[in-house]
């Protein structure tokens, strides 16, 4: 009844069937079959929430006592086909889709590259590709030399908070050579990861399941002749994704990082929330920032000469520079710098030049360097040493004299 009187032409521009006509058309010719029955007939068509409704039937409220109507609406056509395809959607079609979207929305910033952990998605539950967290992690291969990067880890298998934190954080540990199962790397330091929280990442699986849904009704063939109907699921597709990458950026809000605040105290994994929902973790520069806030690294032009010796240890004097370098990547009691060598290069140069410290080669002998670029970070002979303690005037015996001085002598 509703599709015949919304496809034929009625009097005085009525649309659809009013709900009268309806009860009459859903009619038995038995004598059980009572008012009530047709109005739960109403109800089952009109549910939205019932998946036996008709979801392309809209209703026209009446005005001036006239009765409430329903029509097929063709543009609604489109959540019909969209129904079938969202119950098809499997986990691992939307984990995949999130896969694909965080790499495609992940910045590096300063960071030199950044990676994505894929989990082995096709594990059926959170629960297994939990405890597959640590094995999926070492077996990735992120321990690269000399390299800030910033891991990405798949929400499909790594998220902290609500059930997943225990076996992420052990995971990140072992990456980082500490906890309870240290793995064995070498450049733990310069490794930063971004995590998704477990809360905020039902809805980004949500909005992927939702495109996915769309954009198969999209291309679904019962549309091919509905204009209407295709760009109404054009519209919701579009929507969709961009509700995905907005809530997968909300979800990646925490940073791990391998930390040593002293000589003496351990080395530790630790956690970096951001509370902003304008933030994300997917963002380099945004890290980098929360990073630096934090003394784990420098913000760029800021590695002057000053901190340079500030971060200098006694025993780095001495060492060779290729080690000096090296600890820059590997040593988490020394910051990560955002021009990497250059930056170094440059705040030993200027110390150098200002007096502040010298470059030896391994014989003691003091070498002489042009220019930061000139100064090669990767020999093993040049070292850095303190200054010489300066030499006594021998007029005034004073340390700092400029050499004006007199004897002291007074004349009677």
């Amino acid at each position: 009844m509703v599709a015949v009187a919304s496809l034929m032409p009625r009097g005085a521009g009525r649309r659809g069937a009013s709900e009268p006509e309806i009860k009459v058309a859903s009619g038995l010719p038995a004598i059980t079959y009572s008012v009530g029955d047709a109005d739960g007939v109403i109800d089952r068509l009109t549910d939205i929430n019932s998946e036996a409704s008709m979801a392309s039937a809209e209703a026209i409220e009446g005005k001036g006592g006239q009765l409430r109507r329903y029509y097929l609406n063709p543009e609604t056509g489109a959540k019909v086909v969209y129904r079938q395809h969202r119950q098809s959607v499997t986990n691992q079609d939307r984990d995949d889709l999130i896969a694909t979207t965080v790499q495609a929305i992940t910045s590096s910033g300063p960071f030199n590259k950044t990676l994505f952990v894929d989990s082995d998605r096709a594990l059926a539950t959170d629960e297994e590709r939990r405890d597959a967290a640590r094995d999926t992690l070492l077996n990735f291969g992120i321990d690269h030399a000399r390299t800030n990067r910033l891991i990405v880890l798949d929400p499909a298998g790594f998220s902290l908070h609500n059930g997943m934190s225990e076996a992420t954080l052990a995971a990140v540990q072992s990456a980082a050579g500490v906890g309870a199962a240290p793995a064995t790397v070498t450049w733990a330091s310069s490794a930063v990861y971004a995590l998704v929280n477990t809360q905020r990442r039902r809805a980004a699986r949500e909005a992927a399941a939702d495109y996915l849904a769309w954009q198969r009704t999209h291309g679904s063939p019962e549309l091919a002749a509905n204009q209407s109907a295709k760009e109404t699921a054009r519209k919701h597709m579009d929507e969709s994704n961009e509700a995905l990458k907005r809530n997968l950026r909300r979800a990646y809000q925490h940073i791990l990082y391998l930390a040593q605040h002293t000589l003496d105290s351990p080395r530790q994994v630790v956690e970096l929330t951001l509370d902003n929902d304008a933030e994300t973790a997917l963002n380099g520069t945004t890290v980098w920032k929360e990073l630096a806030e934090n003394g784990k690294a420098f913000e760029g032009g800021k590695f002057t000469a000053k901190a340079l010796l500030t971060n200098l240890a006694d025993a780095d004097y001495g060492r060779p520079l290729s080690e000096l370098r090296d600890a820059f990547f590997q040593s988490p009691r020394l910051p990560l710098l955002p021009g990497g060598e250059k930056d170094l290069q440059s705040a030993i140069f200027a110390a150098a030049l200002a007096g502040e410290l010298r470059l030896v080669g391994a014989d003691g002998v003091e070498k002489v360097a042009d220019s930061a670029d000139t100064i090669n970070l990767s020999s093993q002979g040049l070292r850095l040493a303190k200054p010489l303690p300066k030499k006594s005037c021998p007029k005034c015996g004073k340390a700092d004299c400029d050499g004006t001085c007199s004897t002291g002598v007074q004349r009677s």
